[in-house]
């Protein structure tokens, strides 16, 4: 996960993921009361150093930890020493706390390339754990002129799904890969971001 990316998702006031996350860079930061039930909680530890263009695939910092039935002061405290063990200064740590996503209430999740006067989306039906095959289920390679995506080969299916991830990817810059997730709820939002 590109940090900077999902600030600026975040800043832009497109759906980001993850149940009303909270970013902070104390534990004193956290809103009182965001934890009455620390089982599907996360936290996650990053280095505000790192750049958009840092792939989020490249570890800078990067803690995952899920809090199950520790308290979410030692899982902070936890992820905080982790930081400092990779020589993070304090004043470059930011923490990113929310509820994680079962994989059972994905119904589909993908990413979003903006390339030059291209948009392809890949779609992937559920929720494919890291180290498992990620072919997309359906891809769409959408061409874009002067800014309007031409959605005229997109399936009636997906074009409402198509369409609303076209203009949000047009609104960032040439070169964005932007991940998404849509639950079985219905609830869409964005949840990573980065430039190649």
């Amino acid at each position: 996960m590109n940090i900077k990316g999902y600030l600026l998702i975040k800043e832009s006031g497109l759906p980001v993921g993850m149940e009303n996350p909270v970013t902070v860079r104390r534990f004193s930061e956290i809103p009182k009361g965001f934890t009455k039930n620390n089982e599907d909680l996360f936290i996650r530890g990053f280095d505000d150093r790192t750049k958009i263009t840092d792939s989020p695939y490249v570890n800078r910092g990067s803690i995952y930890f899920f809090l199950n039935s520790m308290g979410l002061e030692e899982a902070f405290d936890k992820v905080n020493s982790d930081l400092e063990s990779k020589n993070i200064p304090s004043k470059n740590r930011i923490f990113l706390i929310g509820k994680a996503i079962r994989p059972e209430n994905v119904k589909f999740c993908g990413q979003a390339t903006y390339l030059h006067n291209k948009i392809i989306i890949d779609i992937v039906i559920g929720d494919r754990p890291s180290g498992q095959d990620s072919a997309p289920d359906f891809s769409f390679q959408i061409n874009v002129n002067h800014g309007n995506p031409d959605l005229s080969k997109v399936d009636k299916t997906w074009k409402k799904v198509v369409s609303r991830i076209c203009s949000d990817i047009l609104k960032f810059y040439d070169k964005t890969c932007i991940e998404f997730v849509e639950l079985k709820s219905g609830t869409f939002f964005y949840h990573d971001m980065y430039i190649h």
